[in-house]
Parts: C-alpha cells; sequence; structure tokens
C-alpha cells in the first residue's frame, strides 16, 4: 500500500528521487537547488505510522533559495489565516485572568500555537467573556491596538489585556504594567515586548538583559509603534 507521504508530497509540488520507489524512498527533492533539509516535524504529521526518514528539500538557489522558500510559505499561511475569521480560544480565562489555553488555539496574529509558548502567551478577553490567546505580548498588543483587524472586533467590545508578569509569571493586566522593548530577551516572534508589574523590578531587569524603551499601554499606538518597539507595525 502506498505511503501517505506520497500524497502529501504531490500535494505541495515535492518531488521524489526516484518516482518508481515512493512506498520505500526516505528521500524526497523540490525539482530544483541543493540544499538538504532534515524535516523531523512535517514527517511525524504526514506519516506518524512509518519510520523517521529524511527529507531532501531542494529550492533553487541554494540557501538563499531555501530561505525564500520559507518566507513564502509562512506569508501564502498567514494570508489563508488572514482570510478567515479569527477563532477565539476553545476556554476562557480562569478565575484571576488566569490563562487556560488548549493545544487547538492559535494566535490571531500569527498563527502559531500559544501553547507551545507558556512563558510568553498573553489574552484579550473581549465583553462578553470570549477569549483570544496569543503566542507572544506584542502579537497580543498588536491586536489590542487593532481588533479590526486582527479580531474583527470593535475597540469597545474589548474588555481586558492580559499578559503575564516576566519575574513571576503571574497574570496581570496589561494596562497597569511597565513596558519594555530592546532588552535581550527573545520570544517566539523574536525580540520580546516585556511586562513588569512591579516598578523596582525595571531596573534589575535593565542591569541583567537591557532595554531601549519603557512605556505604558496607554501611550503606544500604530504610529509610535515602530519607535517605540523597533519593529514595523504590520497588518
Amino acid at each position: 500500500m502506498e505511503c501517505r507521504l506520497n500524497a502529501w508530497a504531490d500535494a505541495v509540488g515535492i518531488a521524489f528521487t526516484d518516482p518508481g520507489e515512493k512506498t520505500n524512498k526516505d528521500r524526497c527533492r523540490f525539482p530544483h537547488g541543493s540544499d538538504v533539509l532534515r524535516c523531523k516535524t512535517l514527517w511525524k504529521m504526514h506519516m506518524a505510522d512509518q519510520p523517521h526518514p529524511r527529507l531532501a528539500l531542494r529550492p533553487p538557489g541554494g540557501r538563499l533559495g531555501m530561505t525564500a522558500t520559507v518566507l513564502l510559505v509562512l506569508l501564502l499561511l498567514a494570508g489563508a489565516a488572514r482570510g478567515q475569521a479569527p477563532q477565539p480560544g476553545a476556554f476562557p480565562l480562569e478565575p484571576g485572568n488566569r490563562l487556560h489555553i488548549s493545544a487547538t488555539d492559535r494566535c490571531p496574529v500569527c498563527a502559531m500555537r500559544p501553547f507551545k509558548y507558556p512563558r510568553f502567551a498573553s489574552a484579550i478577553q473581549i465583553q462578553d467573556g470570549t477569549t483570544f490567546y496569543f503566542c507572544s505580548a506584542g502579537c497580543m498588543l498588536k491586536a489590542w491596538l487593532r481588533p479590526d483587524v486582527f479580531l474583527q472586533a470593535a475597540p469597545e467590545a474589548l474588555k481586558t489585556p492580559v499578559a503575564q508578569d516576566y519575574f513571576t509569571g503571574q497574570p496581570v493586566d496589561a494596562r497597569t504594567v511597565h513596558w519594555i522593548a530592546g532588552s535581550d530577551v527573545i520570544g517566539p516572534m523574536g525580540p520580546a515586548l516585556v511586562p513588569l508589574q512591579q516598578s523596582t523590578h525595571v531596573d534589575a531587569f535593565r542591569r541583567r538583559h537591557g532595554l531601549t524603551h519603557l512605556f505604558r499601554l496607554e501611550a503606544l499606538n500604530a504610529d509610535n509603534w515602530e519607535t517605540l518597539t523597533g519593529k514595523p507595525f504590520h497588518f
């Protein structure tokens, strides 16, 4: 019986080294290029009942082509996700604004799975109790500034933005914390925006991790986003 990798490979445009041996070969390639990429995750997703093979993905242009291919795939996935209505979390916030993230929840901004990033995950609660979970504080803040774009909700429908204090891990109202940008802390989306509840923790954080900007949520908007965070405000 032909393995399930065959159908998956055909769907994404991958050609096997020997098309006549699709059931047994453990290597496949794109029609052009030379770089090799091991891909355990994709194989486990699409052939959970088969031995793990090595996939040789060979996009055009060597390493530069590989990077361009990955970026193109991410853009296509983001575009597909953007065309769909954002899905709220399976569970609302727990008492005390504690996050209750399920394995099926996706970040409405980047489409990653927040449960994979428990230290950086955050949330926005809507007035009716519906909760959206995010992979990072940066994604959450973007949605808070532009709920019409990322949540398909009006600003007045928003209730509570929830982040996690960097030192304690406790859930905090994102409107009450000190936000830090430009430190050496790296989150799921790169350099992280860090929330600190206590002002006395700012100096300690600065000594350990550095910072370039310190701000409150009410001072943040789409116009000064890049100045305060060091990142362009894309949507």
